[in-house]
Protein backbone atom coordinates (compact mmCIF):
# COMPACT_ATOMS: atom_id res chain seq x y z
CA UNK A 1 0.00 0.00 0.00
CA UNK A 2 2.80 2.25 0.74
CA UNK A 3 4.67 1.75 -2.64
CA UNK A 4 1.49 2.54 -4.33
CA UNK A 5 0.76 5.92 -2.77
CA UNK A 6 4.53 6.71 -3.51
CA UNK A 7 3.70 6.08 -7.00
CA UNK A 8 0.39 7.87 -7.43
CA UNK A 9 2.73 10.87 -5.79
CA UNK A 10 5.19 10.93 -8.23
CA UNK A 11 2.81 10.55 -10.77
CA UNK A 12 0.96 13.39 -9.87
CA UNK A 13 4.31 14.98 -9.59
CA UNK A 14 5.30 14.36 -12.88
CA UNK A 15 1.50 15.78 -14.21
CA UNK A 16 2.29 18.83 -12.38
CA UNK A 17 5.76 19.63 -13.61
CA UNK A 18 4.42 18.51 -17.24
CA UNK A 19 1.94 21.42 -17.11
CA UNK A 20 3.99 23.95 -15.40
CA UNK A 21 6.49 23.46 -18.27
CA UNK A 22 4.01 23.17 -21.03
CA UNK A 23 1.65 25.49 -20.23
CA UNK A 24 1.54 27.67 -23.21
CA UNK A 25 1.19 24.50 -25.28
CA UNK A 26 -1.73 23.59 -23.12
CA UNK A 27 -3.54 26.86 -23.32
CA UNK A 28 -2.91 27.10 -27.32
CA UNK A 29 -4.50 23.39 -27.66
CA UNK A 30 -7.75 24.56 -25.57
CA UNK A 31 -8.16 28.13 -27.33
CA UNK A 32 -8.29 26.33 -30.95
CA UNK A 33 -11.22 25.32 -30.31
CA UNK A 34 -14.40 27.14 -31.33
CA UNK A 35 -16.93 27.75 -34.11
CA UNK A 36 -15.31 29.90 -37.05
CA UNK A 37 -17.34 32.24 -39.36
CA UNK A 38 -17.37 33.00 -43.50
CA UNK A 39 -15.88 34.59 -45.67
CA UNK A 40 -16.97 37.70 -47.83
CA UNK A 41 -19.01 36.59 -50.86
CA UNK A 42 -17.09 37.03 -54.32
CA UNK A 43 -19.53 40.33 -54.68
CA UNK A 44 -18.68 41.76 -51.58
CA UNK A 45 -14.37 41.43 -52.09
CA UNK A 46 -15.47 43.05 -55.37
CA UNK A 47 -16.64 45.73 -53.77
CA UNK A 48 -14.25 46.27 -51.51
CA UNK A 49 -11.80 46.09 -54.12
CA UNK A 50 -12.79 49.54 -55.83
CA UNK A 51 -13.07 50.87 -52.66
CA UNK A 52 -9.75 49.92 -52.08
CA UNK A 53 -8.76 51.65 -55.32
CA UNK A 54 -10.03 54.52 -54.60
CA UNK A 55 -8.25 55.36 -51.59
CA UNK A 56 -5.44 54.21 -52.43
CA UNK A 57 -5.31 56.88 -56.04
CA UNK A 58 -7.38 59.62 -53.61
CA UNK A 59 -3.45 58.97 -50.78
CA UNK A 60 -1.04 59.77 -54.26
CA UNK A 61 -3.10 62.97 -55.07
CA UNK A 62 -4.34 64.25 -51.31
CA UNK A 63 -1.79 62.94 -48.92
CA UNK A 64 -2.76 65.35 -45.85
CA UNK A 65 -6.23 63.91 -45.73
CA UNK A 66 -4.77 60.85 -44.16
CA UNK A 67 -1.50 61.80 -42.89
CA UNK A 68 0.13 64.76 -41.47
CA UNK A 69 3.48 63.15 -40.84
CA UNK A 70 3.33 60.10 -43.00
CA UNK A 71 7.05 59.69 -42.38
CA UNK A 72 6.96 57.55 -45.75
CA UNK A 73 10.60 56.56 -46.05
CA UNK A 74 10.88 54.23 -43.05
CA UNK A 75 10.50 51.13 -44.65
CA UNK A 76 13.21 52.49 -47.50
CA UNK A 77 15.25 51.21 -49.14
CA UNK A 78 15.06 48.00 -47.35
CA UNK A 79 12.21 46.16 -45.85
CA UNK A 80 12.52 45.17 -41.93
CA UNK A 81 11.26 41.82 -41.32
CA UNK A 82 9.40 42.14 -38.26
CA UNK A 83 7.67 46.13 -38.24
CA UNK A 84 6.03 47.08 -35.07
CA UNK A 85 3.68 49.80 -35.08
CA UNK A 86 3.50 51.01 -31.51
CA UNK A 87 0.14 53.11 -30.61
CA UNK A 88 0.40 55.33 -28.33
CA UNK A 89 -1.59 58.76 -26.92
CA UNK A 90 -0.16 62.26 -27.50
CA UNK A 91 0.27 62.37 -23.07
CA UNK A 92 2.37 59.31 -23.29
CA UNK A 93 5.66 60.71 -24.24
CA UNK A 94 7.55 59.16 -21.42
CA UNK A 95 6.08 55.51 -22.58
CA UNK A 96 7.57 56.20 -26.08
CA UNK A 97 10.80 57.05 -24.92
CA UNK A 98 11.09 54.34 -22.27
CA UNK A 99 10.53 51.93 -25.31
CA UNK A 100 13.13 53.91 -27.44
CA UNK A 101 15.58 53.44 -24.91
CA UNK A 102 14.76 49.53 -24.33
CA UNK A 103 13.35 47.03 -26.36
CA UNK A 104 12.64 49.24 -29.06
CA UNK A 105 16.30 50.45 -29.59
CA UNK A 106 17.36 47.02 -31.05
CA UNK A 107 17.05 47.30 -35.00
CA UNK A 108 18.07 43.73 -35.82
CA UNK A 109 17.50 40.64 -33.94
CA UNK A 110 19.76 36.84 -35.03
CA UNK A 111 20.43 38.60 -38.73
CA UNK A 112 16.66 40.02 -39.00
CA UNK A 113 16.37 43.76 -39.34
CA UNK A 114 13.52 45.12 -37.32
CA UNK A 115 11.76 48.19 -37.05
CA UNK A 116 10.18 50.50 -34.43
CA UNK A 117 7.76 53.36 -35.24
CA UNK A 118 4.59 55.11 -33.05
CA UNK A 119 1.55 56.09 -34.54
CA UNK A 120 -0.70 59.25 -33.09
CA UNK A 121 -3.49 61.22 -34.21
CA UNK A 122 -3.85 64.92 -33.70
CA UNK A 123 -3.57 66.15 -29.82
CA UNK A 124 -6.04 68.11 -28.33
CA UNK A 125 -3.91 71.00 -27.11
CA UNK A 126 -1.69 73.44 -29.46
CA UNK A 127 1.11 72.76 -26.47
CA UNK A 128 0.56 68.82 -27.57
CA UNK A 129 0.77 69.37 -30.83
CA UNK A 130 4.01 71.21 -30.90
CA UNK A 131 5.35 68.65 -28.39
CA UNK A 132 4.53 65.99 -30.78
CA UNK A 133 6.13 67.83 -33.70
CA UNK A 134 9.40 68.31 -31.85
CA UNK A 135 9.55 64.81 -31.26
CA UNK A 136 9.11 63.46 -34.34
CA UNK A 137 11.81 65.69 -35.95
CA UNK A 138 14.55 64.57 -33.28
CA UNK A 139 13.66 61.09 -33.16
CA UNK A 140 11.84 60.43 -37.07
CA UNK A 141 9.88 57.05 -35.60
CA UNK A 142 6.67 58.47 -35.65
CA UNK A 143 3.84 57.94 -37.80
CA UNK A 144 0.54 60.97 -37.39
CA UNK A 145 -2.90 59.94 -39.04
CA UNK A 146 -4.81 62.96 -39.68
CA UNK A 147 -8.10 62.00 -37.06
CA UNK A 148 -8.48 63.28 -33.24
CA UNK A 149 -6.08 61.35 -31.03
CA UNK A 150 -9.18 59.94 -28.28
CA UNK A 151 -10.38 56.19 -27.00
CA UNK A 152 -13.02 56.52 -29.03
CA UNK A 153 -11.14 56.48 -32.30
CA UNK A 154 -8.63 53.46 -31.58
CA UNK A 155 -10.70 51.84 -34.50
CA UNK A 156 -9.55 54.85 -36.81
CA UNK A 157 -6.25 54.52 -35.78
CA UNK A 158 -5.68 50.58 -36.59
CA UNK A 159 -7.37 51.05 -39.81
CA UNK A 160 -4.69 54.19 -40.29
CA UNK A 161 -1.87 51.36 -39.44
CA UNK A 162 -3.42 48.66 -41.78
CA UNK A 163 -3.62 51.06 -44.59
CA UNK A 164 0.30 53.02 -43.81
CA UNK A 165 1.66 49.43 -43.63
CA UNK A 166 0.20 48.59 -47.35
CA UNK A 167 1.02 51.96 -48.81
CA UNK A 168 4.66 52.28 -47.16
CA UNK A 169 6.29 48.89 -46.16
CA UNK A 170 4.14 46.15 -48.23
CA UNK A 171 7.36 44.20 -48.11
CA UNK A 172 7.74 43.39 -44.69
CA UNK A 173 7.42 40.47 -43.84
CA UNK A 174 5.17 40.55 -40.48
CA UNK A 175 4.07 43.58 -38.95
CA UNK A 176 3.00 43.66 -35.11
CA UNK A 177 0.89 46.20 -33.34
CA UNK A 178 1.47 46.97 -30.05
CA UNK A 179 0.03 49.25 -27.35
CA UNK A 180 2.41 51.69 -25.55
CA UNK A 181 2.06 49.70 -22.25
CA UNK A 182 3.29 46.67 -23.48
CA UNK A 183 7.17 45.31 -23.49
CA UNK A 184 7.68 43.18 -26.20
CA UNK A 185 10.63 40.86 -26.62
CA UNK A 186 11.85 40.55 -29.96
CA UNK A 187 14.24 37.69 -28.86
CA UNK A 188 11.50 35.33 -28.58
CA UNK A 189 9.42 36.78 -31.02
CA UNK A 190 11.67 36.35 -34.01
CA UNK A 191 12.60 32.81 -33.06
CA UNK A 192 9.35 31.90 -32.95
CA UNK A 193 8.41 33.44 -36.48
CA UNK A 194 11.12 31.73 -38.12
CA UNK A 195 9.82 28.31 -36.54
CA UNK A 196 6.41 29.16 -37.92
CA UNK A 197 7.48 30.08 -41.37
CA UNK A 198 10.26 27.29 -41.49
CA UNK A 199 7.46 24.60 -40.35
CA UNK A 200 5.15 26.88 -43.40
CA UNK A 201 8.09 25.69 -45.91
CA UNK A 202 8.20 22.61 -45.09
CA UNK A 203 4.55 21.86 -45.28
CA UNK A 204 3.95 21.41 -41.54
CA UNK A 205 2.68 24.58 -40.69
CA UNK A 206 -0.46 25.50 -39.51
CA UNK A 207 -0.91 28.56 -42.06
CA UNK A 208 -2.74 28.04 -45.14
CA UNK A 209 -3.66 30.19 -47.80
CA UNK A 210 -6.54 32.34 -47.74
CA UNK A 211 -8.89 31.59 -51.26
CA UNK A 212 -11.65 33.04 -53.00
CA UNK A 213 -14.09 31.53 -50.91
CA UNK A 214 -12.74 32.46 -47.42
CA UNK A 215 -11.60 28.37 -46.88
CA UNK A 216 -8.04 27.64 -46.76
CA UNK A 217 -5.89 25.03 -48.56
CA UNK A 218 -2.52 23.14 -47.15
CA UNK A 219 0.50 23.54 -48.78
CA UNK A 220 2.42 20.55 -49.56
CA UNK A 221 5.80 21.96 -48.67
CA UNK A 222 8.43 24.37 -49.97
CA UNK A 223 8.25 26.61 -52.82
CA UNK A 224 5.92 26.10 -55.60
CA UNK A 225 6.19 27.36 -59.32
CA UNK A 226 2.79 29.44 -58.79
CA UNK A 227 4.45 31.36 -55.26
CA UNK A 228 7.43 32.09 -57.61
CA UNK A 229 5.69 33.62 -60.33
CA UNK A 230 3.38 35.39 -57.99
CA UNK A 231 6.31 36.90 -56.71
CA UNK A 232 7.89 37.77 -59.78
CA UNK A 233 4.12 39.32 -60.55
CA UNK A 234 4.33 41.07 -57.72
CA UNK A 235 7.07 43.46 -58.78
CA UNK A 236 5.92 43.39 -61.99
CA UNK A 237 2.52 44.83 -60.60
CA UNK A 238 4.19 47.21 -58.29
CA UNK A 239 6.40 48.98 -61.04
CA UNK A 240 2.93 49.47 -63.11
CA UNK A 241 2.13 51.57 -60.19
CA UNK A 242 -0.76 50.90 -57.31
CA UNK A 243 -3.43 50.31 -59.56
CA UNK A 244 -2.23 47.21 -60.78
CA UNK A 245 -2.46 45.73 -57.28
CA UNK A 246 -5.74 45.04 -56.98
CA UNK A 247 -6.70 43.11 -59.34
CA UNK A 248 -8.27 40.49 -57.55
CA UNK A 249 -8.50 38.36 -53.97
CA UNK A 250 -5.89 35.53 -55.49
CA UNK A 251 -3.88 38.51 -56.76
CA UNK A 252 -0.29 38.22 -56.14
CA UNK A 253 -0.70 41.52 -54.18
CA UNK A 254 -2.54 38.78 -51.59
CA UNK A 255 -0.49 35.57 -51.38
CA UNK A 256 1.28 34.20 -49.25
CA UNK A 257 0.82 32.62 -45.76
CA UNK A 258 -1.70 34.37 -43.52
CA UNK A 259 -1.02 34.73 -39.80
CA UNK A 260 -3.62 36.41 -37.35
CA UNK A 261 -1.33 35.55 -33.97
CA UNK A 262 -1.86 37.14 -30.34
CA UNK A 263 -3.74 36.21 -27.10
CA UNK A 264 -7.00 34.61 -28.55
CA UNK A 265 -10.65 36.05 -26.27
CA UNK A 266 -12.90 33.85 -27.25
CA UNK A 267 -16.56 33.85 -26.37
CA UNK A 268 -16.53 37.27 -25.23
CA UNK A 269 -19.69 39.06 -24.65
CA UNK A 270 -20.55 43.25 -25.64
CA UNK A 271 -20.99 44.85 -22.34
CA UNK A 272 -24.38 46.80 -22.77
CA UNK A 273 -23.84 49.11 -20.10
CA UNK A 274 -23.62 52.73 -21.75
CA UNK A 275 -21.87 53.53 -18.50
CA UNK A 276 -18.53 51.51 -19.43
CA UNK A 277 -16.13 52.78 -22.19
CA UNK A 278 -16.14 49.68 -23.50
CA UNK A 279 -19.88 49.67 -24.47
CA UNK A 280 -21.28 48.48 -27.51
CA UNK A 281 -25.23 48.76 -28.71
CA UNK A 282 -27.47 45.82 -29.93
CA UNK A 283 -27.83 48.20 -33.59
CA UNK A 284 -23.88 48.11 -33.42
CA UNK A 285 -23.56 44.40 -32.57
CA UNK A 286 -26.88 42.75 -32.26
CA UNK A 287 -25.19 39.14 -31.63
CA UNK A 288 -24.58 37.76 -27.83
CA UNK A 289 -21.11 36.81 -28.33
CA UNK A 290 -18.16 38.34 -30.61
CA UNK A 291 -16.07 36.15 -32.68
CA UNK A 292 -12.79 35.43 -31.91
CA UNK A 293 -10.34 38.03 -32.22
CA UNK A 294 -6.40 38.78 -30.87
CA UNK A 295 -6.13 41.14 -27.46
CA UNK A 296 -5.39 44.79 -29.04
CA UNK A 297 -2.58 44.94 -26.27
CA UNK A 298 -0.33 42.99 -28.80
CA UNK A 299 -0.89 41.17 -31.82
CA UNK A 300 1.17 39.75 -34.93
CA UNK A 301 -0.04 40.15 -38.73
CA UNK A 302 2.05 37.83 -41.74
CA UNK A 303 2.11 41.06 -44.49
CA UNK A 304 -0.66 39.45 -46.58
CA UNK A 305 -2.99 38.41 -43.60
CA UNK A 306 -2.12 42.73 -43.17
CA UNK A 307 -3.05 43.00 -46.48
CA UNK A 308 -6.74 41.28 -46.05
CA UNK A 309 -7.95 42.82 -43.45
CA UNK A 310 -7.55 46.07 -44.61
CA UNK A 311 -9.36 45.23 -47.61
CA UNK A 312 -12.09 43.34 -45.36
CA UNK A 313 -12.10 46.74 -43.13
CA UNK A 314 -13.93 48.40 -45.75
CA UNK A 315 -17.14 46.30 -45.39
CA UNK A 316 -17.02 45.77 -41.86
CA UNK A 317 -19.57 47.28 -39.82
CA UNK A 318 -18.01 49.65 -37.60
CA UNK A 319 -17.18 48.97 -34.14
CA UNK A 320 -15.71 50.87 -31.35
CA UNK A 321 -13.54 48.05 -29.87
CA UNK A 322 -10.51 48.16 -32.27
CA UNK A 323 -9.58 44.59 -31.51
CA UNK A 324 -12.98 43.05 -31.81
CA UNK A 325 -13.56 45.15 -35.13
CA UNK A 326 -9.88 44.00 -36.28
CA UNK A 327 -11.68 39.99 -35.33
CA UNK A 328 -14.83 40.81 -37.39
CA UNK A 329 -12.60 42.09 -40.36
CA UNK A 330 -10.52 38.76 -39.92
CA UNK A 331 -13.61 36.45 -39.77
CA UNK A 332 -14.77 38.54 -43.14
CA UNK A 333 -11.26 37.53 -44.94
CA UNK A 334 -11.61 33.78 -43.83
CA UNK A 335 -8.56 35.05 -41.44
CA UNK A 336 -8.63 32.54 -38.26
CA UNK A 337 -7.15 34.39 -35.31
CA UNK A 338 -3.76 31.66 -33.91
CA UNK A 339 -3.36 31.42 -30.04
CA UNK A 340 -0.03 31.94 -28.29
CA UNK A 341 0.04 31.42 -24.65
CA UNK A 342 3.08 33.84 -24.63
CA UNK A 343 1.01 36.78 -25.13
CA UNK A 344 0.15 38.28 -22.24
CA UNK A 345 -2.91 40.51 -22.87
CA UNK A 346 -5.22 40.09 -19.83
CA UNK A 347 -3.97 40.69 -16.27
CA UNK A 348 -0.60 41.79 -15.50
CA UNK A 349 1.82 39.01 -14.78
CA UNK A 350 4.07 39.45 -11.84
CA UNK A 351 7.83 40.35 -13.17
CA UNK A 352 10.24 37.42 -12.78
CA UNK A 353 13.73 37.47 -14.57
CA UNK A 354 12.89 34.15 -16.27
CA UNK A 355 9.54 34.44 -16.76
CA UNK A 356 9.81 37.36 -18.36
CA UNK A 357 12.49 36.15 -20.53
CA UNK A 358 10.47 33.56 -21.99
CA UNK A 359 7.09 35.81 -22.75
CA UNK A 360 7.00 37.50 -26.25
CA UNK A 361 4.36 40.27 -24.91
CA UNK A 362 3.79 41.67 -21.17
CA UNK A 363 0.86 43.82 -20.17
CA UNK A 364 0.10 46.64 -17.97
CA UNK A 365 4.33 47.74 -17.80
CA UNK A 366 4.92 51.18 -17.37
CA UNK A 367 7.62 53.46 -18.64
CA UNK A 368 9.80 52.96 -15.44
CA UNK A 369 8.91 49.45 -15.06
CA UNK A 370 10.48 49.37 -19.15
CA UNK A 371 13.87 50.10 -17.73
CA UNK A 372 14.06 48.45 -14.40
CA UNK A 373 12.45 44.95 -16.56
CA UNK A 374 14.62 45.69 -19.67
CA UNK A 375 18.18 46.00 -17.68
CA UNK A 376 17.31 43.00 -14.89
CA UNK A 377 16.88 40.93 -18.67
CA UNK A 378 19.77 42.35 -20.11
CA UNK A 379 22.22 42.48 -17.14
CA UNK A 380 21.63 38.81 -15.28
CA UNK A 381 22.61 35.26 -16.51
CA UNK A 382 20.47 33.77 -18.94
CA UNK A 383 17.94 31.27 -17.98
CA UNK A 384 18.35 27.89 -18.79
CA UNK A 385 15.08 25.94 -21.18
CA UNK A 386 13.36 24.09 -17.59
CA UNK A 387 13.79 27.18 -15.59
CA UNK A 388 12.14 29.73 -18.34
CA UNK A 389 9.38 26.92 -19.23
CA UNK A 390 8.70 26.43 -15.17
CA UNK A 391 8.86 30.43 -14.77
CA UNK A 392 6.52 30.78 -16.80
CA UNK A 393 4.20 27.71 -15.63
CA UNK A 394 4.36 29.63 -12.18
CA UNK A 395 3.59 33.51 -13.30
CA UNK A 396 0.28 32.24 -14.98
CA UNK A 397 -0.63 30.05 -12.09
CA UNK A 398 -0.62 33.23 -9.90
CA UNK A 399 -2.47 35.44 -12.29
CA UNK A 400 -5.12 32.13 -12.65
CA UNK A 401 -5.07 32.36 -8.63
CA UNK A 402 -5.33 35.54 -8.45
CA UNK A 403 -8.28 36.06 -10.90
CA UNK A 404 -10.32 32.90 -8.82
CA UNK A 405 -9.88 35.05 -5.65
CA UNK A 406 -11.79 37.77 -7.10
Amino acid sequence: MRLRRWVWIVLLLTAVLSCLLSVDHIEGWWMSWGVWGGALSAEARTRALAALRREQEALSTRLEDFYLLPNERSCAPTAPFLLSLVTSAPPNAEARHAIRQTWGSLTSVGGRAVRTLFLLGIPDTPAQRQALASEAERHGDIVQGNFRDSYANLTLKTLSLLRWTARYCPRASFITKVDDDVMLNYEVLLPYLERLRSNEEKGEGEWGETVGNGSREEKKGGKSEGNVKGEERWEWERNRGWSGQWADWRGSWFSGPDLYLGRVHRGAVPIRDPRSKSFVSHRVYPQDRFPQYCSGTAYVLSSSAARKLYLTSYLTPPCPLEDVFVGLSARGAGLRPSHCGLFSGGPRIPFGRCCYGSLIAAHHVTAEQQHQYWGELRGGPPCSWITGRAALGFCKLRVLLKDTET
